[in-house]
């Protein structure tokens, strides 16, 4: 979210219009101008030639800060933007692949819906603003920082219930079964066995996995909130 505070994006426009070809290619003329007249010729010509570009070089960067600004931040928060949304679309993409190889049939329904939630917080956000505005794609942008913060949380979390969910229960239960018919382990280690595996078997619990998806909804509302109480 840093990237997209009022001072960062101020700090990247300085920098883009100091970065700009014309800005560079006059600073460097107005340089080299000034040291040659001062060490070889001090003529009115050099002089003239080194005052004139430097005066382009300021005029440049005058123009690319405070007339261009609205133009060079908009460029810059779409650009970061494309950016998150790219790492969206392969969060979904990972998100409902892992879901769809644990059987989640009702948490890839929930990702359904929380995407065309989504989807429509941006087509209110285009009604109520301009997209050519700067506010527009700052909040648009917030909005999506978050939106992929959280798949990215709740992939993490899926992937390790995938991976318990690979546990065999039934081949351990046999396990213990065929331990105390052995009389090798003691009831104390057997019921801890037991504590142990219903531990297991809770984790893995489709409502684990449908409880994240609670919070990552209230996570999207929280932005949502968030950006329409600045609109």
């Amino acid at each position: 979210m840093d990237l997209l505070s009022p001072e960062a994006i101020r700090k990247q426009v300085i920098s883009k219009s100091i970065q700009a070809p014309s800005v560079l290619y006059s600073g460097v003329i107005a340089v080299v101008g000034t040291v040659y007249s001062v060490l070889f010729d001090g003529s009115v010509l050099s002089w003239g030639i080194s005052l004139t570009a430097g005066t382009v070089c300021f005029a440049k960067i005058f123009w690319g800060y405070q007339v261009k600004y609205q133009h060079h931040a908009v460029e810059i928060v779409d650009h970061y933007h494309r950016s998150l949304l790219l790492k969206r679309e392969q969060a979904l993409a990972d998100l409902q692949q892992v879901l769809n190889e644990i059987k989640q049939a009702d948490a890839l329904k929930q990702l359904e819906q929380l995407s065309r939630k989504f989807a429509a917080f941006q087509d209110v956000l285009d009604s109520k603003l301009n997209k050519d505005e700067l506010a527009y794609s700052r909040y648009l942008t917030m909005a999506e920082a978050v939106f992929v913060g959280a798949l990215d949380n709740l992939r993490s979390v899926v992937v390790s219930a995938k991976a318990l969910s690979g546990i065999d229960y039934g081949h351990i239960n046999q396990q213990i079964q065929s331990l105390k018919a052995e009389r090798v382990t003691s009831a104390e280690s057997s019921s801890l066995i037991e504590q142990q595996m219903d531990a297991l078997q809770k984790r893995c619990k489709p409502n684990i996995v449908m409880s994240l998806f609670t919070n990552l909804e209230m996570s999207h509302i929280a932005i949502v909130g968030g950006v329409f109480r600045q609109v």
